[in-house]
């Protein structure tokens, strides 16, 4: 088990966040998934999750249905700090140096392997142009560069805020970072500047660490830590938020939480949330529609962990360890429960 520290320091606020490779030991790829399953998770296996959704009326419901497709060839040393699926059947992987780029249009997919000159990367995008890479290139500044299949740079930003994260998001850029207050915002990015969509409006807000996602109604804020709170951001405002009802245990303290959040994960029209014990492999799985109404939880234990998905490709990348790093694609679906 490899061991990653997220830090994040304003004044005297710091958050360590131990055993966390990214999201790939932190969040788990199946929702609803019994012990006796865990051991099932191999490739070519179909998995039915009990996971299921109700209809509209509130009868009957759906199953979440995960088929795995293929172990993508990242070595199994790889650290992995990001990845992501594109709406052109290419699949992204990376870590603080590398690149690895998959074409699923094939029956086997073709990798290529991509070097870095930048080793901090917020966000990748692929698009018909290539591979697009969103670069924190200073203590107030951004790069888009295009890395793949040429190295060309072709914006910059310089923003009032460190940047932290970042991801695209209906053909536009967004980054998160703080001011010199130590308040969190969210910027649009465009060839014409930048403006903010989102800050954070209480002071102990400002000292928690945040995801962006992409889900179909826009751009989505997480927070990492507890209270683990879920924004959408609408044009103007934010346009909903939720926070899961959880007692005391899933706290910690404000030093160090013992559970942290995954980003929201796009599933169709619902989205997936996972909690992640930063001591056990025990996970907290929450499914919420598109205006963040829980409609279901349930907890497992299950050392997998989900790196992305897509909100119109139903296919789902997710991370295991067995002897070593392993990375797979998974084809999801809802399927009628029978009855």
């Amino acid at each position: 088990m490899t061991f990653f520290r997220f830090t994040v320091r304003t004044g005297l606020a710091r958050f360590v966040l131990w055993r966390w490779n990214s999201l790939s030991d932190m969040v788990t790829v199946a929702f609803g998934v019994r012990a006796v399953m865990r051991r099932a998770f191999i490739l070519g296996l179909v998995v039915v999750v009990g996971c299921r959704r109700a209809d509209a009326d509130g009868s009957g419901g759906k199953r979440l249905v995960l088929e795995s497709l293929y172990q993508l060839p990242v070595p199994d040393t790889a650290t992995v700090v990001g990845g992501v699926v594109g709406s052109t059947q290419r699949l992204a992987v990376w870590g603080p140096h590398k690149l690895w780029l998959f074409d699923m249009s094939s029956s086997s997919p073709r990798s290529t392997e991509i070097a870095l000159r930048k080793a901090v990367i917020l966000a990748v995008e692929i698009g018909s142009t290539g591979v697009m890479a969103l670069l924190s290139t200073g203590q107030n500044a951004v790069t888009l560069a295009r890395v793949w299949p040429d190295d060309a740079r072709l914006s910059h930003w310089t923003l009032p805020v460190s940047p932290e994260v970042g991801r695209s998001c209906q053909d536009r850029w967004h980054v998160g970072g703080r001011d010199r207050t130590g308040f969190f915002h969210v910027y649009r990015l465009s060839p014409e500047g930048s403006r903010v969509i989102w800050s954070a409006t209480h002071a102990s807000a400002s000292l928690v660490p945040y995801f962006l996602s992409c889900i179909r109604s826009g751009i989505a804020v997480t927070e990492v830590a507890p209270p683990f709170e879920t924004i959408g951001i609408g044009s103007l405002s934010a346009a909903w938020s939720v926070q899961p009802h959880l007692d005391s245990t899933y706290f910690g303290t404000a030093e160090l939480p013992r559970w942290v959040s995954s980003p929201v994960f796009p599933l169709g029209e619902e989205t997936l949330q996972v909690l992640a014990d930063l001591h056990t492999d025990q996970r907290l799985l929450l499914l919420h529609d598109q205006t963040g109404r829980e409609l279901r939880r349930r907890r497992l234990d299950a050392p997998f962990g989900v790196l992305a998905s897509h909100e119109r490709v139903p296919l789902l990348l997710a991370t295991r360890r067995m002897s070593g790093m392993q990375v797979i694609v998974y084809k999801w679906r809802w399927a009628e429960t029978e009855h």
